[in-house]
């Protein structure tokens, strides 16, 4: 099936904006309730959609690795060449750029060759024989660093071949690595009670020789070691992601505030007398 071109560009938008919903675990419901609507019409209008075969989800997924991979380098020469006058990116960082923005971005990456990436699970849904939403699972290592990503990617094909025309990456959080108990300091230090600016108390305990944050209703919550005074719950927060806590001691080295490292926030508490 053939569409005219700007109904295929109305097709395009609306694949890309119900799945980039749904990417997003706090967008779920929006997009099952304001996406159901657009999600029929693009079915309504792509009947020729099962008849795309394996060949062409292995070319998507292709041309999907080579196109992100092209932008972690700087390679100019295949963005250009692959990627659609009208695309928009956004990255983890919330910064999007069109066409020509993106290739500014890419251009400034110093990183180059030595970045490896490692490519997890991916899956393809065709919106219409030319047009493909891949979903992608990442892990990128520049130097030292480890990240992991999920990628969002829409590709539209055009005299035979695959082109991006929208791109979205989204970081996944990781637990940082576990340090020793020696490590992270005398633990009995760090032991007591913090004021919040609402009256409120955070008990930090020690439970079977560990550290703990105690809950209102006295529930514990393992508090893991990653650094000298610096701990990390032993699981990412559904709503707050990685949550981690840092104590900080004064010139005679007692334990006196406790600081929340929250993804977009940071917060200190005064110890209690």
């Amino acid at each position: 099936m053939t569409h005219h071109p700007v109904c295929r560009r109305l097709l395009i938008l609306v694949a890309f904006a119900v799945c980039a919903s749904a990417a997003d675990a706090s967008t779920v419901d929006h997009a099952r309730s304001a996406g159901s609507a657009a999600v029929l019409a693009v079915a309504s209008a792509s009947t020729a959609s099962n008849a795309v075969g394996e060949s062409a989800s292995t070319a998507a997924i292709a041309e999907t690795q080579a196109w992100w991979h092209a932008f972690a380098i700087g390679d100019l020469a295949y963005l250009r060449d692959h990627t659609a006058s009208q695309t928009v990116l956004t990255l983890a960082s919330g910064a999007s750029f069109d066409r020509d923005g993106l290739l500014a971005e890419s251009a400034s990456f110093t990183a180059g060759t030595s970045t490896r990436m490692e490519w997890g699970s991916q899956t393809v849904h065709f919106v219409s024989p030319d047009i493909a939403v891949v979903h992608s699972d990442l892990t990128e290592t520049v130097g030292p660093n480890t990240s992991r990503y999920r990628f969002l990617t829409l590709l539209e094909r055009s005299d035979g071949r695959w082109l991006v025309s929208g791109a979205q990456s989204t970081r996944i959080p990781s637990l940082s690595p576990r340090v020793s108990l020696a490590q992270a300091g005398v633990l009995m230090d760090f032991v007591g009670i913090y004021l919040t600016p609402k009256a409120g108390r955070l008990e930090v305990a020690l439970r079977d020789g560990a550290l703990v944050m105690v809950d209102p209703d006295g529930k514990p919550y393992p508090l893991e070691p990653i650094g000298p005074g610096l701990f990390e719950f032993g699981q990412v927060s559904s709503g707050k992601g990685i949550v981690r806590f840092a104590f900080t001691r004064d010139a005679s080295g007692k334990v006196v505030s406790l600081s929340r490292l929250l993804p977009s926030s940071l917060s200190t508490f005064p110890r209690a007398p």
